[in-house]
């Protein structure tokens, strides 16, 4: 059930019977010349609501800021700070458990290291609250399987930003914004070591290790079936 949709007393019902929420977070963040900034929120929260229709849970409004460091100098970046998003969850987590949620999903559109450490912090706190409670925090990528990653053509493109994998499945939600004419493959050499406000000096387009020409709309309904599968699975 789309909790965006649905009236308190809808829910109240609903989680008598069901105790599985899923909350899509994604973020607002640079994704190329050629995909929308609001691209995680978008996957992770249509990956949400079709799964949630194969196998009953509770979808959640998405949130849609993260925390997005190395993307940060781009316009129209917007990266809350690591504390701010783990204090988010912590709430949001907290009310979910609070109303009767047992099993709670974390699904992620954007990994960002630090972003999903803020997720992982926010989780132990409410386990050390209440242990008997289920949290999943979820990459997208960690969805993929082989048929999926077989479709794919550039080398590591399931590790990629804004690459060959994320313009794919964008190809398969929301053909309308992305602009194929503009994408542009790079593998920027970012600093392994050094600590960088932003990493846009040593980006053009703002792909990461990524070949996004290479995607295709046939390629996202592969993936889209498998991420939507695996998470029904899961659920």
């Amino acid at each position: 059930m789309d909790a965006a949709s649905a009236t308190w007393k809808e829910c109240e019902e609903f989680l008598q019977k069901v105790k599985v929420a899923i909350l899509p977070v994604g973020s607002v963040e640079e994704h190329g010349l050629h995909l929308p900034l609001n691209t995680d929120t978008v996957a992770a929260y249509e990956i949400a609501r079709l799964a949630a229709q194969k196998k009953s849970a509770l979808v959640l409004p998405p949130i849609t800021y993260g925390v997005c460091r190395t993307t940060s100098g781009f316009p129209g970046t917007i990266t809350l700070s690591f504390d701010t998003m783990r204090g988010m969850i912590k709430d949001i987590l907290e009310e979910l458990v609070d109303q009767g949620v047992k099993k709670i999903i974390l699904l992620c559109g954007h990994w960002g290291s630090s972003h999903m450490t803020a997720l992982k912090e926010a989780s132990r706190t409410i386990k050390q609250r209440k242990s008997e409670i289920e949290i999943l925090v979820i990459p997208l990528s960690a969805l993929l399987d082989d048929e999926a990653k077989n479709v794919l053509e550039a080398e590591k493109a399931e590790a990629g930003h804004a690459g060959e994998l994320e313009t794919s499945l964008m190809l398969a939600l929301k053909p309308n914004v992305v602009k194929m004419e503009r994408a542009e493959g790079e593998h920027p050499k970012l600093p392994q070591f050094a600590v960088e406000t932003s990493g846009r000096k040593w980006m053009k387009t703002g792909v990461i290790m990524g070949e996004p020409q290479l995607a295709t709309e046939e390629k996202g309904e592969v993936i889209l079936r498998r991420l939507v599968e695996n998470l029904a699975g899961l659920i």
